[in-house]
């Protein structure tokens, strides 16, 4: 399993071209302009940089703590430091 953070390029990039979509929108109905801004790119930004606050803890305690998942190479190489 690979894990992907959430590159903070992106969320911006996604967060800016939600904006371009409010001003062309915001003509048309004001109201569901702003919920393009909400549900396109701020709710997918936040769960985005959630995700990866959440995949960084894991691999911090599986980090402190060993995983018997890992190998017994990987858990010889940590205990012989």
């Amino acid at each position: 399993m690979r894990l992907r953070a959430a590159n903070p390029g992106r969320v911006i990039a996604l967060v800016l071209l939600t904006l371009a979509f409010y001003r062309v929108f915001v003509g048309v109905d004001r109201h569901l302009a702003t919920l393009v801004v909400i549900f396109g790119g701020v709710m997918p930004a936040l769960l985005a940089l959630v995700g990866t606050a959440g995949d960084l803890a894991v691999l911090t305690v599986v980090r402190k703590d060993g995983c018997s998942a890992c190998g017994s190479r990987w858990a010889a190489s940590r205990t012989s430091r």
